[in-house]
């Protein structure tokens, strides 16, 4: 669901007046449903996603993080269940998404995958 804060930022796209692109991707673990309101992940989050990107058709982008064996694993096991696309200064979501529940540890590494589909 793309969020307030993001819909103010494809704004200023638009009008040539905002601070950047969509540079990072933060992970969580709480599963509330998205709400227009949001300006965060809800639960603990694991940020550390510098992405790549690709345009897998003419009216999308898909946004990737890897996340290592060694990473995101808060001490332990994490299970993730939420997603965020921030704004290249990182503390303006874009949109926030719940997934599958996906378990990490040392001995998982994945790849988190968020594709928007840019229609009207």
């Amino acid at each position: 669901m793309i969020v307030t804060a993001g819909k103010n930022f494809v704004r200023d796209l638009i009008t040539n007046k905002a601070p950047g692109s969509i540079t990072w991707m933060d992970i969580g673990d709480d599963a509330t449903a998205p709400a227009v309101g949001q300006t965060a992940l809800i639960g603990t989050v694991y940020g550390e996603g510098s992405l790549t990107e690709s345009e897998p058709d003419s009216v999308s982008v898909m946004f990737q993080m890897d996340v290592a064996s060694g990473e995101g694993n808060g001490g332990g096991t994490m299970v993730y269940k939420e997603v965020g696309l921030l704004i290249a200064d990182n503390s303006t979501m874009l949109c926030r998404q719940i997934y599958t529940n996906t378990t990490k540890d040392v001995s998982i590494a994945f790849k988190v995958q968020v594709v928007v589909d840019v229609t009207s």
